[in-house]
């Protein structure tokens, strides 16, 4: 089964996340492994889980800018729900 259902144009993360997670067995410090895991867990809704992840990644590698970008996000994104209530 493919992570993208072409059929349907639906996203499986479950699949990939399963594929990312088995690498973070093999090393806990994967900064590829913990940045994919966070960006699956942020398009499914876990906001928390991502940014707890991203932060994994920028504390060692402070200059990625994909973590810092999507780390960015979150918080903007957040802001704007908070201040919509």
């Amino acid at each position: 089964m493919l992570p993208w259902d072409c059929l349907t144009g639906i996203w499986d993360g479950s699949m990939s996340l399963k594929y990312f997670q088995e690498g973070l067995k093999r090393d806990p410090h994967d900064a590829q492994c913990l940045f994919n895991i966070g960006y699956i867990e942020e398009r499914q809704g876990n906001y928390a889980r991502a940014e707890e992840l991203f932060k994994q990644v920028l504390d060692s590698y402070p200059d990625t800018a994909d973590a810092l970008l999507e780390l960015a996000n979150l918080r903007t994104n957040d802001k704007k729900i908070r201040g919509s209530r």
